[in-house]
C-alpha cells in the first residue's frame, strides 16, 4: 500500500452470518459501487475480531457520507477511517460515532498474527495494523 496522502476508509462487505457465496456477491457489489463512483482503491485481506475477510482501502475527498451509507446498507458493524497522516478512527454504526484508536502502521507478519485486527495488502505483500 502506498503512503496515504488522502483520507481513506477500510471497508468490507462480508458478514460472519453469511455464506461464502453471499459474502463474495456482497464484496462484488461493493467493488462495483467503488468503481462506479471513480474512487481509488486497493484490495486488502482484513482480520476483524480475528476473522479474515475481503476488504478495501478506499480513498475519498467528499464521498465519506456515501461510503458510510454503503457500509450501513451492507450491515457492517464498523469501518476504519484514516486521515492523511494515517490516524485511525473506528466508526461504529450502532453508536454513530468514531473513536480514535491509534495510527495505521506497517507491521511484520509476526506482529499481525498477534493482533486481532490487521490488514494485508497482497499487491505488495505488506501487513498493516493500528498501534
Amino acid at each position: 500500500m502506498r503512503p496515504i496522502n488522502k483520507k481513506a476508509v477500510i471497508i468490507s462487505a462480508e458478514l460472519t452470518k453469511c455464506t461464502d457465496k453471499t459474502n463474495k456477491h456482497n464484496t462484488d457489489i461493493l467493488e462495483t459501487l467503488i468503481v462506479k463512483h471513480g474512487l481509488s482503491y486497493k484490495h486488502l485481506v482484513g482480520s476483524y475480531k480475528g476473522i479474515r475477510e475481503a476488504s478495501f482501502l478506499v480513498e475519498y475527498d467528499t464521498q465519506l457520507p456515501l461510503i458510510l451509507d454503503w457500509a450501513e446498507k451492507l450491515e457492517q458493524e464498523s469501518v476504519l477511517l484514516l486521515d492523511e497522516d494515517r490516524n485511525a478512527q473506528l466508526f461504529d454504526f450502532k453508536d454513530q460515532q468514531g473513536v480514535i484508536i491509534g495510527k495505521l502502521q506497517a507491521i511484520t507478519s509476526k506482529q499481525a498474527i498477534k493482533l486481532e485486527n490487521f490488514s494485508y495488502c497482497p499487491l505488495n505483500n505488506q501487513f498493516f495494523g493500528v498501534l
